[in-house]
């Protein structure tokens, strides 16, 4: 079964973003058009998932950037208002979080097809790209770019750059490009860079023993590739 859907949420990329989360697309059922299938717990925003364990992605940035909010987060979470009530609550708190560490988040789907209305990425096919050089220069900051997941998050970002002319260049470990002058030729190019971030999915956690390693081992990796922003706060 495939089902043409759309991207449900706007990008979140303040013009003073410094690093921008990039993800794919949202679980089915936050892709319909009434979200009648959200479950208990579920937030009506990016990596709101909770079912079948959750997506730890508000976990991770929260115990790096504000772990004296981490009752909040569960407090926000846990809202028992109805859903057209909590929804706008519970976005306005994400992003004044992001807007207060300089963080964006969108993902790189704007329109896809999904198979079997699964929310395995190898189950999406790109139908059209969010366009993300409308935002490169309403960001002037933004340096870095975080995928979430090596596997299709950033091959789609690849080949949504090469469409646009920008090519990613090998740096070390990480990734860079550099965006063309489109009005002062003599300034310098900007080079933003694109760094891997390990899946926050549960999928993730079938290669750990339990939760809490897992867990574990990704809030180190997460605290090692965030720590540039976190000094340039």
């Amino acid at each position: 079964m495939e089902e043409i859907q759309n991207h449900p949420y706007s990008p979140f990329i303040p013009e003073s973003t410094k690093a921008l989360i990039l993800g794919s697309a949202p679980p089915s059922r936050f892709c319909s058009r009434l979200k009648t299938e959200l479950k208990d717990k579920d937030i009506d925003y990016y990596y709101g998932s909770y079912s079948q364990g959750y997506n730890l992605l508000w976990d991770l940035l929260f115990h790096i950037f504000e772990p004296e909010s981490l009752t909040d987060l569960k407090r926000i979470r846990n809202l028992q208002n109805p859903r057209e009530e909590r929804t706008p609550i519970q976005q306005k708190f994400f992003q004044n979080f992001l807007l207060q560490h300089q963080l964006g988040i969108a993902d790189i789907l704007y329109q896809f097809i999904r198979r079997d209305q699964s929310s395995a990425d190898n189950k999406l096919h790109p139908i059209k790209f969010l366009d993300l050089t409308d935002f490169f220069d309403s960001a002037p900051e933004l340096q870095t770019i975080f995928c979430t997941g090596h596997y299709k998050v950033f091959i789609w970002l690849k080949q949504y750059l090469n469409t646009q002319d920008i090519y990613l260049k090998k740096e070390a470990e990480d990734f860079s490009f550099l965006l063309p002058n489109r009005d002062n030729q003599s300034s310098p190019l900007r080079k933003i860079f694109v760094k891997i971030l390990p899946s926050p999915s549960p999928i993730g956690r079938l290669h750990y023993p339990d939760h809490k390693s897992f867990f574990e081992n990704l809030l180190k990796l997460y605290a090692e590739l965030f720590k540039d922003i976190i000094l340039t706060e």
